[in-house]
């Protein structure tokens, strides 16, 4: 009886990764989906930040891709709650934020309470409206090395981000390293022809 109970919980334990994976592999599916319909890069960006807004229970999310010059990281696609466009579109690579020290590391932060040295000091909101406590942002580096900017999501909850989460993010973030990286072909085969 000891080992009926013993396979049935160990099943039942089986049942259980296996629905939280399918979870996980959904919203790539969904990613895969978005780039194959071929919107507009725009549009396709703003698809995979609400995407992962819904995946992390984030309040808002931002897309900066880097400019042509290397020096600026451009808001590109905005996302979440009672915000239209943060306080600065164009933020200095070299500058003080969390955006451009993942950008400088290529390195994900994920930041249980900005709160906390050192992100207090290098933390600024979005918007001077919300109070964020919570912060998850991934570089997007394509294949070849290149920076090509920083995904980036926000919570005004403590902890509110997990290591899955960023493992999502991180995939995600792959999806729009493809359409960047479709786009900019599409435009050097323009101007070839």
């Amino acid at each position: 009886a000891a080992m009926a109970i013993y396979h049935a919980r160990r099943l039942t334990g089986i049942r259980r990764d296996l629905a939280r994976k399918e979870e996980e592999l959904n919203p790539l599916h969904r990613a895969g989906l978005i780039i194959s319909s071929r919107l507009r890069l725009k549009e396709t960006l703003e698809s995979i930040l609400q995407l992962a807004l819904e995946v992390t229970n984030a309040r808002y999310g931002i897309f900066r891709l880097l400019d042509k010059s290397g020096e600026f990281l451009i808001t590109s696609a905005v996302g979440g709650s009672y915000m239209d466009r943060p306080i600065i579109e164009k933020m200095p690579l070299n500058g003080k934020s969390v955006m451009a020290h993942v950008a400088r590391t290529r390195q994900p932060a994920l930041i249980a309470d900005l709160r906390v040295e050192p992100w207090t000091d290098i933390y600024f909101p979005l918007d001077s409206n919300l109070k964020m406590l919570s912060e998850l942002a991934v570089p997007l580096v394509n294949s070849s090395g290149r920076l090509e900017g920083v995904l980036n999501v926000e919570s005004p909850h403590v902890g509110a981000f997990s290591e899955d989460d960023s493992h999502t993010l991180q995939s995600l973030s792959t999806y729009a390293i493809t359409a960047i990286q479709e786009v900019r072909l599409l435009d050097a085969l323009q101007e070839v022809a």
